[in-house]
């Protein structure tokens, strides 16, 4: 219906500003775990300003995560295939935390917006040290850019 459609219209704008705005993170010459703070913090800067917009993306979307989820997670497989094929581990394993690690950050910030527990910059480095620790594990030291 109208809501339908109007939901979809909303993610697919934010979406359009958000994915290059964490994406961009990939292209700076930072250490890994700066690149990784800065795109979560980056996501969870826009659910504490959005909240309400944020939610209704949840509502509306139900089980289709929709067109921020499929961006994310391309962009994600890409750069996370390439970043453990140039240490020289399986990139196939890429694709898999493509999505597994931002469905991972993205469940607990939905968490973290209905309970707000703790601080913004606390979540941040706890998820950071969850998605840094097993590029790290892996031998990985920066992000490649996605292609």
């Amino acid at each position: 219906g109208d809501r339908a459609g109007v939901a979809s219209a909303l993610v697919e704008r934010y979406a359009a500003e958000l994915v290059p705005s964490i994406g961009g993170v990939f292209n700076e010459a930072v250490p890994l775990r700066e690149a990784v703070a800065k795109g979560i913090n980056i996501f969870c800067t826009f659910v504490e300003k959005e909240p309400e917009l944020f939610r209704f993306f949840l509502e509306a979307s139900g089980p289709d995560p929709g067109a921020m989820n499929t961006a994310l997670g391309a962009m994600f497989a890409s750069s996370f295939s390439a970043s453990l094929f140039a240490v020289g581990r399986d990139p196939a394993m890429g694709e898999t935390w493509g999505h597994a690690l931002p469905g991972a950050v993205f469940a607990a910030v939905d968490w973290w917006a209905s309970t707000r527990t703790m601080p913004r910059q606390t979540l941040v480095g706890h998820l950071t040290s969850l998605v840094a620790d097993a590029f790290e594990a892996s031998g990985v030291t920066r992000l490649a850019p996605p292609s």
